[in-house]
C-alpha cells in the first residue's frame, strides 16, 4: 500500500466520521426543538395517562401502559445521546472498514493482469 493510497484512505474514513457526528448532532438538535418544549410533553403524559385507563367494552386492541413521563425519543437524545453517539461511532467505522476491504479486494482484482479462473504460474514473482 502506498502512501498516497493510506492519506486517501485516512481522509475517507475522518470525512466519514465528521459526517456522522454532524448527522447526529442535528438530529439531536431537532429533536430537542421539537419534543423539548412543554406543550409536546403535555400532550405525551395526556397520551400517556390515557394507555393506564382500563379498557372498555367493545375497544378492539388492549394497550400496555406507557411507564415514561416523556417521549422516549426525547429521553434518548437528551440523556443518552453519549452512547448513541459511541455506538453510530463503532458502526460507522466498522461498515467504512468493511467497504474499504471490499474495494481494495475489487481494485487489486480488477488489476490482475491473468484471466479469470487461471492458476498462476509458479514462475511469475
Amino acid at each position: 500500500m502506498t502512501r498516497r493510497s493510506l492519506m486517501l484512505g485516512l481522509a475517507g474514513y475522518l470525512t466519514t466520521i465528521v459526517a456522522i457526528l454532524w448527522g447526529l448532532r442535528q438530529a439531536r438538535e431537532a429533536v430537542l426543538a421539537r419534543m423539548g418544549d412543554e406543550q409536546t410533553v403535555a400532550a405525551w403524559r395526556d397520551w400517556a395517562e390515557e394507555t393506564r385507563r382500563p379498557i372498555e367494552p367493545g375497544q378492539a386492541v388492549e394497550r400496555r401502559p406507557v411507564k415514561s413521563d416523556e417521549p422516549p425519543a426525547l429521553i434518548l437524545m437528551r440523556d443518552h445521546f453519549g452512547s448513541v453517539r459511541l455506538v453510530s461511532l463503532l458502526i460507522g467505522s466498522f461498515v467504512f472498514a468493511f467497504l474499504t476491504f471490499l474495494g481494495v479486494g475489487i481494485w487489486r482484482q480488477s488489476r490482475d493482469p491473468r484471466a479469470p479462473g487461471q492458476k498462476p504460474d509458479a514462475r511469475e514473482p
